[in-house]
């Protein structure tokens, strides 16, 4: 039909055609990607106290209500210049740092609703004082002790029993959806290290390093009803499961990371559910030198107590 014109077709015809074609462009104005406007700019001016330019880099993220994503990076030029190209109706940080920043001076929050190139000023780039920039994690009170009848060990077939038990098998997360988001974690200004009181600040960090050896019962915080043993290797007997959860449970380490961080090969041998008594539940998986472990809050964590604190 390709040439001829619709009026040369009879009106049933022609109606269905130009019926196609309207029902064609609402089902591709419906599934069509949507399109984000112009870039808007963004861009400041970084100085020193004295108000000299200050050439470093400055970093910029989408502020989600979970966190920031999508960070970038842009250098000042010789005249302490930066600029980002941002998408339009959207929240945006502005920031010095990253991790544990001992930088004092203060993120700046942009909204491109208005479709508007914007300008922020002058960004005093300024240290904290050394006494305000500490990164450690501050000596930990002791742990709540761990009776022997608080673990439970289920039955467990010997032709059922695993051979191995791996610590970095995934679990499920508590919000599926934010598995694979990298999101960066807003710290306080020239935050002077976590501690288990503010362990809000910190629980999302990838990493961290702890000035005093802190116990894993600690760590692990809030008050356990019942460890349940769920699965451990077949050479195992009943008292030496009990008696290496309750070392293991009483052990002191100096760093926890979201991943293993350590060159040594290691498998479990044990694996078990950690049941609160607020009825939330964790887990621990342990070879007796390295642990993985799930903590109130649901966060995985793999840790390596110290030997000495094993003995």
């Amino acid at each position: 039909m390709d040439g001829v014109p619709i009026k040369s077709l009879p009106i049933t015809t022609a109606f269905a055609a130009l019926g196609l074609l309207l029902f064609a462009e609402a089902a591709w104005s419906q599934t069509a990607p949507v399109e984000y406007g112009p870039p808007i700019q963004i861009s400041g001016r970084l100085v020193d106290i004295g108000g000299k330019p200050v050439r470093s880099s400055v970093r910029m993220a989408e502020a989600e209500p979970d966190g920031l994503v999508n960070e970038t990076t842009a250098e000042t030029d010789s005249d302490g210049i930066f600029t980002f190209l941002a998408k339009p109706s959207k929240k945006y940080r502005i920031y010095l740092g990253g991790g544990y920043s001992a930088i004092k001076t203060p993120p700046k929050t942009v909204d491109t609703t208005s479709g508007e190139d914007v300008n922020i000023g002058s960004m005093v780039f300024e240290h904290c004082s050394a006494a305000a920039s500490g990164i450690r994690l501050r000596a930990a009170p002791p742990a709540g002790r761990l009776e022997s009848d608080q673990i439970v060990i289920e039955p467990q077939k010997v032709d059922a029993a695993p051979r191995t038990i791996l610590l970095d098998v995934p679990h499920p997360p508590i919000d599926p959806a934010s598995a694979n988001r990298r999101v960066r974690v807003e710290l306080p200004q020239c935050w002077a290290g976590p501690t288990l009181e503010n362990r809000e600040e910190w629980e999302l960090l990838g990493y961290v390093t702890f000035a005093h050896p802190i116990s894993l019962g600690a760590f692990v915080g809030g008050g356990v009803e019942k460890i349940r043993v769920i699965r451990y290797l077949p050479n195992l007997t009943p008292e030496r499961i009990r008696q290496e959860l309750l070392k293991v449970w009483a052990s002191m380490f100096s760093e926890a990371g979201n991943g293993i961080f350590w060159s040594e090969s290691s498998q479990g041998n044990i694996e078990a559910s950690i049941e609160f008594e607020n009825g939330g539940r964790g887990l621990i998986v342990t070879d007796g030198g390295h642990v993985r472990v799930q903590d109130r809050a649901g966060k995985s964590w793999f840790l390596r107590p110290l030997p000495q604190s094993l003995q």
